[in-house]
């Protein structure tokens, strides 16, 4: 897995977790 997506797929938990409060 490059480290780009790797990173992409980190962020976008990131903003789930944010929303979710």
């Amino acid at each position: 897995m490059s480290l780009s997506l790797l990173n992409f797929v980190n962020s976008s938990n990131i903003s789930l977790a944010w929303l979710k409060g």
